[in-house]
């Protein structure tokens, strides 16, 4: 990794990743529905594995490859490959560091912190949360996310770096554990069709509806049920 990179994506799940789900996928289509230059300018440091699998995937590995057009480096590996590779990451130069989660200690604490040391040069620092700050600190590692958010407070890190929220709503969530965050609200892009397809029908009337979602308020299966029930 010698070439400059302005941009520098750090991100646990990247494409052809598909369990990881939203994260990787609006990131994904961030960085496609940008400039050409940006695209060109962009590279992207990430896991061999999808969320919760064992066996890299069908991907070069440990070296620069290219995935739709994006410059991907796939680390294969645990933790120790991982920060090993953030490290050498430093060759490339970045402008800006872009951060695709808050929680993950190799592709985002460690490089808060080495931003916080100078690592980086004078690059610039983008995280996007990407929702985990709606649910609040709960769950099994909530002990490690309080330690995270009063070391990222102690050090000031809230302050130097620049958030990235894809609503008004997760701007507030950033708000509320960070009240002097810098943020930046965008909304989030998809690779979806412009217009949506008509159904195929295969006789009769519809009856089946599937949803796929975690079963979450903000993600709407109430609404879906509620208009569901208007049809005859």
């Amino acid at each position: 990794m010698t070439s400059p990179a302005p941009l520098l994506v750090l991100t646990p799940y990247f494409p052809p990743a598909e369990l990881a789900g939203g994260p990787a996928r609006t990131l994904d289509a961030m960085i496609r529905h940008s400039t050409p230059e940006t695209v060109e300018a962009c590279s992207v440091l990430t896991s061999a594995y999808d969320l919760t699998t064992h066996e890299p995937m069908d991907v070069p590995l440990d070296t620069m490859t290219e995935h739709r057009g994006v410059r991907v480096l796939y680390v294969s590996g645990g933790t120790h490959r991982r920060l090993f590779a953030i490290a050498r990451a430093r060759s490339l130069r970045p402008r800006v560091l872009y951060l695709n989660s808050l929680w993950h200690p190799a592709f985002s604490i460690v490089p808060l912190l080495l931003h916080r040391m100078g690592w980086w040069g004078r690059a610039r620092c983008v995280v996007a949360p990407r929702g985990e700050l709606s649910v609040g600190l709960v769950g099994p590692r909530a002990r490690r996310k309080r330690a995270v958010i009063l070391l990222v407070r102690g050090l000031g890190l809230d302050t130097r770096v620049t958030w990235h929220a894809s609503t008004t709503d997760e701007k507030s969530h950033i708000q509320r554990y960070f009240p002097r965050a810098d943020v930046s609200v965008h909304e989030n892009e998809t690779l979806l069709p412009a217009d949506p397809e008509p159904p195929t029908r295969r006789g009769g009337a519809q009856r089946t509806v599937t949803f796929l979602s975690r079963l979450a308020e903000r993600k709407g299966a109430h609404r879906l049920l509620g208009a569901a029930a208007h049809l005859s």
